[in-house]
């Protein structure tokens, strides 16, 4: 496994992946809602657009920004011809104490 850094996270991509892109999308929006990371891979032919929102406690808002953010990616950045893949990563849900 090869081990990127991106935005405070470790993402561990398999060795047979040729990473294309690993984009921090706070450089390519500004002020509109967007999720966190882009990582386009490849393998041979097959090419692969993960969208990652990195969050605390997931919300619908989180599922939201990811469908978004997809949808601006796919007019802008990612080729017709590549999958997309939305990734949710959450630290963690607490749990509730019920007294």
């Amino acid at each position: 496994m090869n081990t990127i850094k991106l935005k405070g996270l470790k993402i561990k991509i398999p060795k047979n992946l040729e990473i294309e892109a690993a984009i921090d999308l706070d450089e390519i929006f500004s002020s509109q809602p967007h999720s966190d990371i882009l990582l386009v891979v490849r393998q041979k032919e097959r090419r692969v657009a993960v969208i990652i929102e990195d969050t605390g406690v997931p919300k619908p808002e989180d599922i939201s920004r990811l469908e978004q953010t997809e949808e601006i990616l796919r007019n802008k950045i990612i080729p017709g011809n590549t999958i997309s893949l939305k990734l949710l990563h959450h630290r963690g849900i607490k749990k509730r104490v019920i007294h």
